[in-house]
């Protein structure tokens, strides 16, 4: 049961000069900042390393996984809101790919999603 304290997602904390890491740092371990969990997963599967977090023929239930299992058991675990207003996406790139798909598929669940540069999201071109 270890959790962090720490910015999350890669911002390097205590460094100085008004970086966008310094600022997030210091708002993150300040006692107003508001209080919320992150959660980062990595979900490799036997056939490549990333299972882009939807259901598919060749790496199975992924999706159904995260939804009837990853998040009911944060929401069990800790004391979170239970309202897609309060339960957002991220990513970039292939992560940027999964929280569009997430939010596509799960419209009630999720209250938004950050997208950046994600992978392509019109496969036409791939003859899929």
């Amino acid at each position: 049961d270890h959790f962090t304290l720490d910015a999350p997602f890669h911002f390097a904390a205590g460094k100085s000069g008004g970086t966008t890491a310094s600022e997030l740092d210091e708002a993150w371990t300040s006692d107003n900042f508001p209080r919320l969990i992150a959660v980062r997963f990595q979900h490799p599967t036997p056939y490549f390393d990333d299972s882009y977090a939807v259901n598919s023929a060749n790496d199975g239930p992924y999706g159904d996984a995260l939804m009837t299992e990853l998040i009911p058991y944060v929401e069990e675990r800790f004391r979170v809101i239970r309202q897609p207003y309060a339960r957002v996406l991220w990513g970039g790139s292939t992560g940027g790919w999964e929280s569009l798909a997430l939010q596509v598929y799960h419209p009630d669940l999720f209250g938004g999603a950050w997208i950046f540069f994600p992978d392509s999201v019109d496969f036409r071109r791939y003859d899929l």
